[in-house]
């Protein structure tokens, strides 16, 4: 099946004292293997016969999927682990216990992602001080999961129209603090 997805790796300037970071060829292979299961996730989700049972409603009333949760996991993991000193900014807040909700909707997907509400549980400190000193950070991460998580609720792998859907995306970030300000 046709699947939106895109991956760009980029330097620019965001204004006064902020780049979008350049990284080593090693770096980016790492995050194009991320990005590789950020990908996978999204078709698993996808995939799934309980499809509708993956979705809940955040307090601001928007939708939020099992994938939102899933990918906010995967890549804070990745980042604790590989990049433990940067800040991390991630669009959702992930509740662990709707998270585990979401996946009983769906034994394939509990068994094949439970390891990441685990593991992410381990990590909660390593999240607690990345919100405590927001703002503080030589270099740190912005984080949307799911962008346009509407779109992914409508689209259909396979689907007729194969633009369906085009409308949702990873977007990962690395931000550095210009050194002279």
């Amino acid at each position: 099946p046709v699947f939106p997805f895109n991956f760009e790796l980029s330097s620019s300037n965001l204004g006064k004292g902020a780049w979008f970071a350049s990284i080593g060829e090693t770096e980016a292979l790492a995050i194009r293997s991320l990005a590789g299961e950020v990908r996978q996730i999204y078709f698993d989700v996808q995939g799934s016969q309980f499809f509708e049972k993956l979705e809940a409603v955040k307090g601001d009333k928007t939708p939020v999927t099992v994938a939102d949760y899933l990918v906010q996991m995967k890549v804070a993991i990745f980042l604790s682990q590989n990049y433990p000193e940067d800040g991390l900014v991630g669009e959702e807040e992930v509740n662990l216990e709707t998270a585990r909700e979401l996946l009983r909707g769906d034994q394939t997907l509990l068994e094949k992602y439970s390891h990441l509400i685990d593991d992410y549980s381990r990590i909660q400190e390593w999240i607690q001080q990345r919100k405590e000193k927001a703002g503080s950070f030589d270099r740190y991460w912005l984080l949307d999961p799911l962008d346009g998580t509407k779109e992914f609720l409508n689209y259909r792998p396979g689907s007729a129209d194969p633009a369906q859907g085009a409308g949702f995306a990873f977007h990962l970030a690395r931000i550095v603090r210009d050194p002279q300000d």
